[in-house]
């Protein structure tokens, strides 16, 4: 048995519990595959899939972030598809570091590896590849491999693995099939009233979906506030969509750090958290969720975080109306 060392970041369950996502290189496990086999770069967040622990726990979790990351040993075991994983990791990790990278003939072979039938490795190496793929802006191969996904739970006759298989293609499919359209954000701000995007017109917005609980948003939060003061009076705006469900907690966090756009969040506790309405319009299974809006009112990106956020931002100022 090999043993690697490597970092990792943080996505949160739904009872706020944290899955670990590598964030340069590959995790293998034993056959018993455990979720994140592939997870990679900056995917982390915050995610309603697994985990039980109670809304005490998270707390020293909630300062992780890119720069504190735990070095955790993960026991390596040889894999049937041990050489496609090898390749996915190259690729991943050039383009970490920003050097030529080509997802599409990898997508193809996951796509392959998902026809020949649904088991818990396949599913673990088409869900992760597809979110990598949708971070990096590789969207036609995210697309790939989340329609494989569905349809290989479609020929599966694994309770378990089809519901998992269904839940990350349905949630990635629509987070895809946003791009282009103007989203509908109906919703109250954060303080009263309804939430109007019309005054945004001809501006470029990102749509932030964060919560004051969830560790890798307030590590991005610097990177945001960075962002929009530099490029506010040029008209970039941020629209922040809380999952939190203490009115109180958000309240004094806000008022601590000032931000200067808009947050929305509703009273109504059949509307907060992973309930609010707009998580399931959005397909967000895993915060913080961006949504880069262009000055047309379309959404265009859905992988503006870290670096890329300014860079897309500049890129879409730029343009003409």
């Amino acid at each position: 048995m090999l043993l690697k060392f490597t970092e990792f970041d943080y996505r949160y369950s739904k009872s706020r519990v944290p899955n670990m996502w590598a964030s340069s290189t590959f995790m293998r496990h034993s056959s018993i595959a455990l979720a994140g086999i592939l997870a990679a770069c900056a995917v982390a967040g915050c995610s309603q899939q697994s985990g039980t622990a109670t809304a005490s726990q998270p707390a020293a979790n909630e300062k992780a972030s890119q720069s504190d990351k735990p070095t955790v040993p993960v026991a390596l075991q040889e894999s049937p598809n041990q050489a496609l994983i090898n390749e996915i990791q190259t690729s991943v990790l050039a383009w970490q570091d920003g050097k030529p990278y080509d997802f599409k003939p990898l997508a193809a072979k996951v796509v392959k590896l998902l026809e020949a039938g649904l088991d818990q490795e396949s599913l673990d190496i088409g869900s992760e590849f597809g979110r990598i793929c949708e971070t990096s802006g590789s969207y036609e191969s995210a697309k790939s491999l989340y329609t494989a996904l569905q349809k290989a739970a479609g020929k599966s006759d694994n309770p378990r693995l089809v519901f998992q298989a269904k839940e990350v293609a349905t949630s990635g499919l629509g987070r895809l099939a946003l791009l282009g359209t103007t989203p509908k954000l109906d919703a109250n701000v954060f303080g009263g009233g309804k939430f109007d995007l019309a005054q945004y017109k001809g501006k470029v917005v990102l749509i932030d979906f964060w919560a004051t609980w969830c560790g890798p948003c307030l590590a991005e939060l610097p990177n945001v506030k960075k962002v929009y003061a530099q490029l506010h009076n040029q008209g970039f705006d941020v629209v922040g969509v809380s999952l939190d469900e203490e009115k109180d907690t958000l309240g004094k966090f806000l008022d601590k750090e000032r931000l200067p756009w808009q947050t929305l969040f509703d009273e109504d506790p059949e509307k907060q958290g992973w309930k609010m309405p707009l998580v399931k319009a959005f397909g967000i299974d895993g915060i913080p969720a961006t949504y880069l809006v262009d000055k047309s009112g379309k959404i265009v990106s859905i992988s503006a975080r870290g670096p890329e956020l300014e860079t897309q931002v500049k890129k879409l100022l730029a343009e003409k109306k």
